[in-house]
């Protein structure tokens, strides 16, 4: 079973989205990414609650070369080698997807919360 049909088959069980998303404590809109195909790649905790298993070396494989590997490789070219054509917010940008990849979305903004509560950040 693929993660939209999982997203599916739980929205039909739970009678809507709303329902669902209630009853698994997930953000009504991310479900609907997820559901649309939009989200393809959930953290971890967000697997848990849709019942699906932990990731699979492909998938994990599949996101190191699709978003780590590029954004790591922005970050050297800007820190290491100095290069102006890559800037802050391109460079930012592309750190926060990976991030959000890698952690989901849910994980990378409670991340970001205890960030700023431990006034690592503004």
């Amino acid at each position: 079973m693929t993660l939209r049909e999982r997203v599916r088959a739980l929205i039909v069980q739970h009678g809507g989205v709303r329902a669902a998303a209630r009853a698994l404590q997930i953000d009504p809109a991310y479900l609907v990414r997820l559901r649309d195909g939009v989200k393809q790649h959930p953290g971890r905790e967000i697997q848990q609650k849709l019942g699906l298993t932990v990731p699979s070396p492909e998938w994990l494989q599949q996101t190191i070369d699709a978003h780590l590997l590029p954004t790591l490789q922005l970050v050297y070219r800007k820190h290491v080698l100095n290069d102006d054509r890559i800037g802050w917010i391109e460079l930012s940008d592309a750190v926060m997807h990976a991030l959000c990849e890698a952690m989901g979305d849910d994980g990378f903004v409670q991340w970001l919360q205890r960030q700023r509560e431990e006034g690592l950040c503004s």
